[in-house]
Parts: structure tokens; C-alpha cells; sequence
């Protein structure tokens, strides 16, 4: 008989203690529930807030890149010829082209009367020289 009262105190003992260990758990979880679950709304909402401020920040460094990039392709465009202003260039070169080639063949005929009449003057000379 002994022995069995002495199971069944250890067994209330048990029981008791895993009574305690579940009201004990109950209220840590209505504690943290209660003030836990608040501090983590802070935490949320305060590193929503520094994202949003990261990202902000991270947004206004490359707005101001973009500005400087686009002042930057501004200040380039005044001395960079597009393919828009080499189609002007390009007439104006083949007009330039057409008139050196217009001067050349001026230049050449010139050229060629110019030995004409020095042949045409040596030979009236020498002829005048042979009837002398």
C-alpha cells in the first residue's frame, strides 16, 4: 500500500506541475500578446519608415545623376553632330566638291589654251625671226 500512495502523490505532483507549466505558459503568451505584439508594430512601422527613408534617399541620388547626366547631354548636344545635321553637312560638301571639280576643269582649259597661245606666239616669233 505503501508504494501506491506513494505513486499517486507523485503522480499529482506531476500533474500539478504540468498544470502550473500550461497557466504559466497561457499568461506569458497573453503578456506577450498584449505588449509584445505592440513593440513589433513599433519595430514594423519604424523600419517601414527607415526603408522609405533609404529609398527616398537612393531615389533623390539618382533623380539627381539623371539631371546631371541630362545637363551633361545638353551641354554635348551643342557641339556633337547628329545624324540629323549630317545630311546638311553632307550636301554642302558634295556642293563645295562640285565646284572645286567645276574650278579644276576650268583651271586645265585655261591651262591648255595658255600653252596654245604660247606655242601659237613662239612660232609667229620664229617665224617672224626666219624672214628677218
Amino acid at each position: 500500500m505503501g508504494t501506491s500512495f506513494d505513486w499517486d502523490a507523485v503522480s499529482i505532483a506531476a500533474i500539478v506541475a504540468a498544470v502550473c507549466c500550461v497557466v504559466c505558459a497561457v499568461i506569458c503568451i497573453g503578456i506577450w500578446r498584449k505588449f509584445g505584439a505592440t513593440n513589433f508594430d513599433k519595430q514594423i512601422t519604424a523600419g517601414d519608415s527607415s526603408v522609405r527613408a533609404y529609398a527616398e534617399e537612393e531615389l533623390a541620388d539618382i533623380r539627381d545623376s539623371i539631371a546631371r547626366i541630362e545637363q551633361r547631354q545638353e551641354t554635348e548636344a551643342e557641339h556633337v553632330l547628329r545624324p540629323r545635321d549630317l545630311g546638311r553637312v553632307h550636301d554642302k560638301i558634295n556642293a563645295v566638291a562640285l565646284d572645286v571639280a567645276g574650278m579644276r576643269s576650268d583651271y586645265r582649259g585655261i591651262t591648255e589654251q595658255l600653252k596654245l597661245l604660247q606655242r601659237l606666239f613662239e612660232n609667229r616669233v620664229l617665224h617672224i625671226n626666219h624672214k628677218e
